[in-house]
Formats: structure tokens, sequence, C-alpha cells
């Protein structure tokens, strides 16, 4: 299944978790009978609503989808798909939280039962599905997102979720979600049946902290692989292959995890970068030198030719004046004979 309808799936998913879950509190608690329960799930208002919601939500995701995977396939665009990545969370909390807060009014509206108290408890009801039902779901979405968009570069101009505000949605929201859901059945109980005994009182709260607990733990599992997952890997990288500067890092998150990662690789590069520079440096001294000892053998041999082409010519040069001393001792030899015999 591809990326894109693994989300797709997720948004059908959290629009169908909180009728379900509203319908089992209200059930539970005993806030309407079972034939009022009959009467507002087998209702116009209620299908209608869900199939309208439900609908505007999937074509919407659809082709915010559509356009990411438009944008995806061009590099030059990575601001424009930057910034649709960051909204897209946002978008899917601001949907469930409408969908949440209007559903009970449009489906609760008319009813003949209903009742001024019964209609706020029923709309109160609704919180717990906002802070607790919806968080696991939320998470999914979330980290499938990260890895569709992982080849996207990280944007310092346009964020993505970070991860203080993915420790917020999830543990605030789960004490919130928890505690509010306590409080409501506690309130709708003494509510519908004020003379329920204590120990019923205390194994439908148990039976509630149960649930609760089982949400809040998988929320706070999934928060925390999302964190461990991306050091461990990081760890792994580190600890391996520790000579290798072209080691890359894997790590499909958008939070300071991956920020993390992605400067790390940076610093990598930068300090392969640099040592390439060195070698080449060294590889340039090193060619220097070989030059310069070349042209200093050169230099050598042409002085000792230089030095044997003046040796040579200084003992020409003495060869020649013995020449000449002889011819001049020779003409004057002569030329005293000559005038001796002048004299003669």
């Amino acid at each position: 299944m591809s990326q894109k309808k693994s989300l797709m799936w997720l948004v059908f998913t959290g629009m169908m978790i909180p009728p379900m879950g509203w319908l089992f509190l209200l059930s539970y608690s005993s806030l309407f009978t079972f034939e009022q329960l009959i009467q507002i799930v087998i209702s116009w208002p209620m299908l209608g609503y869900m199939v309208i919601a439900t609908a505007a939500m999937l074509i919407g995701f659809s082709q915010k989808f559509t356009l990411l995977e438009q944008l995806l396939q061009h590099k030059s665009k990575e601001d424009e798909t930057a910034q649709l990545i960051g909204t897209i969370p946002y978008y899917f909390l601001t949907g469930q939280m409408l969908y949440n807060l209007f559903g009970p009014a449009v489906v609760l509206w008319g009813k003949p039962f209903m009742s001024i108290e019964r209609f706020i408890l029923a709309e109160l009801a609704v919180l717990p599905l906002l802070f607790l039902f919806i968080i696991p779901v939320f998470i999914l979405f979330v980290q499938k997102l990260e890895i569709w968009v992982d080849t996207v570069p990280l944007n310092v101009r346009y964020p993505f979720i970070s991860f203080g505000k993915k420790m917020l949605l999830s543990l605030f929201t789960t004490i919130i979600g928890s505690s509010t859901l306590l409080v409501l059945l506690n309130v709708i109980l003494l509510y519908t049946n004020p003379s329920i005994t204590l120990h019923d009182l205390i194994l439908k709260n148990l039976i509630v902290a149960s649930i609760g607990i089982t949400i809040s733990a998988i929320n706070i599992a999934l928060l925390i692989s999302q964190v461990t997952k991306p050091v461990t890997s990081l760890t792994h990288k580190l600890s391996t292959d520790l000579y290798d500067l072209t080691k890359s890092f894997c790590v499909v998150s958008r939070d300071e995890t991956g920020t993390m990662a992605h400067s790390l690789a940076q610093f990598l590069s930068a300090i392969e970068n640099s040592t390439g520079h060195s070698k080449k440096i060294a590889t340039d001294n090193l060619s220097a030198a070989q030059n310069l000892q070349t042209l200093s053998e050169e230099i050598k041999q042409r002085v000792h030719t230089e030095n044997a082409i003046a040796a040579t010519s200084t003992k020409n040069a003495r060869s020649i004046q013995v020449i000449v001393e002889q011819g001049v001792r020779d003409f004057a030899d002569t030329q005293e004979n000559m005038d001796y015999a002048f004299s003669q």
C-alpha cells in the first residue's frame, strides 16, 4: 500500500473512531436508554452528518496529497513543498475538532427525549474523544507523512511539528483526556442514577480507567518510538565505520531529531571536504617539491657543465698565451738575427 493510501485510511479511521467512542461512553454511562441510542444512531442527521463530514475530509486530504505528489516531483519548489507538509497535520487536527464539536449538536438537535442537561453532558462527552482517542491516529498520521516526504530537505522557514509540540499533544492531551473521561463518567452516572452503589461506581471507574490507561500507554509508546528510533539509528551509524566520512543518516523525522541528523550529516560532509582539500594541498606541495628538486638537479648539471666549459676555455687561453709568447720570442730572435746580419 502506498503512503498516500495509508494516510487516507488513517483519515477515514479518524472519522470513524469518534462516533463509536461517543456512543460507547453514552451507552456505558446510561445517559440514554438503548431505545434512545437506536434513535440517535439510526437517524438521517447521524448518517448524513457522518457521510458529509467524512466525504469532506477525504476529498480535502485527497486534494492536498495530490498537490503534494506533484510538488514532490519538482525539486525546484522545495519551499512550497515544505510549507504544505508543515500545514497538513494542523488540517487533520482542525478537521477533527470541528467534526467532534458540531457532531453531537447536529445529531441530538430536535430529539423529543432531549433535555438541556443531557444535551450539555452529551456535548461534553466529545472532549475525551479529542484529547484521548484521536491522538494515536494523529501520531500514526504524522509518522506516515514523515516517511512519505523523507526526501524533502528540512526547511527553516517552514518547520514541521516540533518534538515539544508532539510531547504536548501526546502527554498533555492524554492527561486531560483521561481526567475528563473519568470526571464525565462520574457526573453522568450520578446524574442518571443517583442511587448507584459504591461497588458499581468503582467497578465502572476501574473499567473506564483501564481503557484510558491503555490508550495513554499507546500514545506514549508511539511517541517514545518516534524519538528512540532516530536516536538508535544515529548511535548505530556513529559507532560503525568510524573513519568513513561518507556515511549517510537515514532518519525519518522532521522534528529536532531529524534536524540533528541533518546537521550531523552536514558536519561530516564539511569535514570530508576539508580533508579532501587538505589532501589536494598536500599533493600539490609534494608535486611542487618534486619539481623544485628536478629543477635543482638541472641547475647543478648546468653549473657543472658551465664550470667544465670555463675550465676548458681557461686551458685554451693559456695554450694560446704560450703560443703567443713563443711567437714573440721567436720574432725577437729573428729580428735580432736580422739586425746582426745587417751589421756584418
